[in-house]
């Protein structure tokens, strides 16, 4: 089994100048290819080098839902570190909140002491907090792949780890990250991922926001959704399943959980009700 930066060698090698990453800035996405990505991951990795972060160090960061902390980790792990879950006491070297210097110093290393040090990885070796990299890329081989991919919740988490950093390399997908949390909803409709893994508070207030849309109906659209909501058959996929799924950003989706504590019982009705098989508990 691979390790995560080696999957990211893979895909950059295949994939090129496909979009791997995606963020929302400013109300605009913006893209960073395969290469990009590489690139980036290569630079900083060779200033950890020269900053003199060894293999098995623990290293800190500031986790946010970023595609600069993809970055910043598959560095960690690409020199054989491991990505902090969390603050550690004592862990052996706390990434600057400013790189630029270090970068800088990674230049007078060779590139391909990058490439040797990502060779030399273990799918045993840890990769992130306890966890390996198999881990890590065992049960996000298991998710439903295809479409896209779009980060919920800080990557410190780690069935975010597995949802997201995980499946993106494993898929080699696009990974999106909404602008902010109160955007979250309106940037996921215009994903529309194919995979949803997130916590109970996301999937009890998408199941709000969904009935707050139908206080605010017209008569003839409340009685719509009061008729229909739980009947199957072509009518009622036609006139409002469909129709609300692609409201809500959930028209592609095909594997979705929620992690860690179970939804209320009426969310889990909704989403099954909408034709969406939400699966309750799971990392």
């Amino acid at each position: 089994m691979e390790t995560l930066p080696q999957l990211l060698l893979r895909n950059a090698r295949a994939h090129g100048t496909r979009p791997a990453l995606r963020e929302k800035r400013r109300g605009l996405w913006h893209e960073t290819t395969w290469t990009e990505v590489l690139q980036s991951v290569r630079a900083l990795a060779l200033g950890l080098l020269a900053g003199g972060v060894k293999r098995g160090a623990e290293v800190l960061l500031r986790w946010r839902n970023r595609p600069e902390c993809v970055v910043a980790e598959l560095a960690i792990q690409a020199v054989g570190a491991v990505a902090a879950a969390g603050e550690i006491v004592g862990a052996t070297y706390p990434l600057p909140d400013t790189l630029d210097e270090l970068i800088a110093a990674g230049a007078a290393i060779p590139a391909t002491r990058f490439e040797e040090c990502v060779a030399q990885g273990s799918a045993a070796d840890r990769a992130f907090g306890q966890l390996s990299h198999q881990d890590l890329l065992t049960p996000a081989r298991a998710l439903s792949a295809g479409g896209e991919l779009f980060s919920f919740q800080s990557l410190d988490q780690p069935f975010e780890q597995i949802a997201s950093v995980a499946a993106w390399l494993e898929s080699g997908l696009c990974l999106s990250f909404p602008e902010r949390s109160e955007t979250r909803l309106a940037d996921l409709r215009e994903i529309g991922p194919s995979l949803i893994h997130a916590e109970a508070p996301f999937w009890d207030g998408l199941h709000a926001h969904a009935l707050s849309k139908r206080t605010a109906a017209t008569p003839f659209k409340r009685l719509m959704f009061d008729r229909y909501l739980e009947k199957r058959g072509i009518l009622a996929e036609v006139l409002l399943l469909r129709p609300l799924r692609d409201r809500l950003g959930l028209s592609r989706v095909k594997s979705a959980r929620a992690v860690g504590v179970a939804p209320a019982a009426a969310t889990l009705r909704f989403f099954h009700a909408l034709g969406l098989p939400l699966i309750a508990g799971g990392r």
